[in-house]
């Protein structure tokens, strides 16, 4: 007995695709929300040593790049669950 193999239909393509991009962007949104906590740490670990870094152009940088990350995190899961 000869098996025939059965090639998937347009509609199970896409709907792999949409949950191969679901799940790199809610990859990507735990990414981002880790490279925040990350930026904060550094910091405040920055902000400890004392390199001659100038304190206004660390935290002002550093608070900008945490926003930065945190919203966008913020925003693809809110993306990902309307």
């Amino acid at each position: 007995m000869v098996k025939v193999l059965s090639l998937p239909t347009y509609n199970q393509i896409t709907e792999a695709m949409k949950e191969n991009k679901k799940k790199v962007l809610e990859e990507t949104a735990k990414f981002m929300m880790d490279i925040s906590k990350l930026t904060f740490g550094g910091v405040i670990l920055g902000g400890i040593m004392k390199q001659g870094i100038d304190p206004w152009s660390l935290y002002g940088l550093g608070a900008f790049a945490t926003l930065l990350a945190f919203i966008t995190s913020l925003l693809l899961y809110n993306f990902l669950n309307r």
